[in-house]
């Protein structure tokens, strides 16, 4: 496959892969097509969302807030329990 990017991305990516912060060209463009899929994914999952929302099947923002805090709660304690 050949990459055509452009010279603004290859510069990018060079000086990245010089920089330490990948160790070949092939692994940096890997890296932006696994950040691609998570974009794309996260897009999917915000679409079926709105669409959700839109046929009002909407979870009560209390149910939410209680979830988050119970979470935050747990992430504390394990955070404690390994110390």
């Amino acid at each position: 496959m050949a990459n055509n990017l452009s010279s603004e991305s290859d510069r990018y990516i060079r000086e990245a892969v010089a920089s330490g912060m990948y160790e070949s060209e092939e692994q940096a463009i890997e890296q932006a097509v696994v950040l691609l899929r998570k974009r794309d994914s996260l897009r999917a999952d915000v679409a079926a969302g709105v669409k959700q929302a839109d046929a009002g099947e909407l979870i009560p923002a209390e149910f939410v807030f209680e979830r988050l805090e119970a979470r935050a709660r747990q992430i504390v304690a394990d955070a404690t329990t390994q110390e």
